[in-house]
């Protein structure tokens, strides 16, 4: 009887220290995820100017001829414009036979086309914004181009790194704090955190298409807290 009075003790103060223990680790794995959010707007540092030109005829010297008169014209266009060698570049003639491939009337006026492009790389990026109306004067001066690009990029990411990320740290804890408020929690310590990547885009999208001088930079940070 004693015994059996024991044994039954026994079961009952393991069923209750079995059943603290869970509720204890229950309790201990009470968490909330939540993510901060920072964004930042910023002005682009670096721009990328490049005009295509072209010259065509059907005598090789002559039409070399004004393409490296298109192309001296550009550089000094650049160069009147307030940039430096440095920052100018041109890229090797490119010659093509317009007849390579036509054969009698289907052949084009012209039979040879040399293309090249000048191109600047620089962080005037107001001066870039400012010149793109003045490339009316490359008509003028009998230069025949084809294109005209712009790129505008933001490289200073890690000056601004340190900031955003405590401040996406910081929401993400207001968050977490709100969510203990409601429930009638306290907030305990950080079980996990994960920072997401940075991403830079233009002002108004969701992308980055290089054209928009102003940049969108976001960064998001998960963390997840205990509750007590």
């Amino acid at each position: 009887m004693f015994r059996t009075l024991t044994y039954t003790a026994t079961a009952i103060i393991c069923a209750f220290l079995v059943k603290s223990g869970l509720e204890q680790f229950r309790s201990s794995e009470r968490v909330v995820e939540v993510r901060g959010l920072s964004e930042r707007m910023v002005t682009s540092n670096e721009a990328y100017w490049a005009i295509t030109y072209a010259a065509q005829g059907n005598d090789l010297n002559a039409t070399n001829a004004q393409y490296q008169k298109n192309q001296k014209i550009l550089l000094e266009f650049f160069k009147k414009l307030g940039f430096s060698e440095d920052e100018i570049q041109k890229s090797p003639a490119n010659i093509v036979d317009n007849w390579a491939n036509y054969y009698g009337n289907s052949r084009p006026p012209d039979r040879i086309t040399i293309r090249g492009t000048v191109s600047v790389s620089t962080k005037k990026v107001s001066e870039v914004a400012k010149a793109l109306d003045k490339t009316d004067e490359l008509i003028q001066l009998g230069v025949t181009f084809e294109s005209s690009t712009t790129n505008y990029m933001f490289t200073d990411l890690n000056s601004i790194k340190p900031e955003m990320i405590k401040e996406a740290t910081a929401n993400a804890r207001q968050s977490a704090q709100q969510f203990a408020d409601d429930t009638n929690s306290s907030l305990g310590k950080i079980k996990s955190a994960s920072q997401g990547l940075f991403s830079i885009t233009d002002m108004n999208s969701d992308y980055e298409s290089r054209q928009s001088i102003t940049k969108k930079v976001r960064v998001v940070t998960q963390v997840g807290y205990y509750l007590n």
